[in-house]
């Protein structure tokens, strides 16, 4: 099944959610990942670059607990 939402194949533990788009809005997207038994959910709005971006605040976030 295609799916349009890459932080499934570029983040570790990346499950979801949900990628988006409004003339408004931009380019928008929710996602998240597991680790070690904790989720991390990111939210971005009007980003060009939303996966990388996304990756990097999980990342980020996953640093911020302890978890690598």
């Amino acid at each position: 099944m295609h799916n349009k939402n890459k932080i499934l194949d570029m983040l570790e533990g990346g499950n979801g959610i949900k990628t988006g788009y409004t003339k408004n809005a931009g380019r928008c997207l929710v996602s998240s990942a597991m680790r070690d038994g904790k989720e991390v959910i990111c939210v971005v709005l009007s980003c060009g670059p939303m996966f990388e971006e996304s990756c990097e605040l999980i990342n980020n976030a996953f640093e911020e607990l302890g978890v690598s």
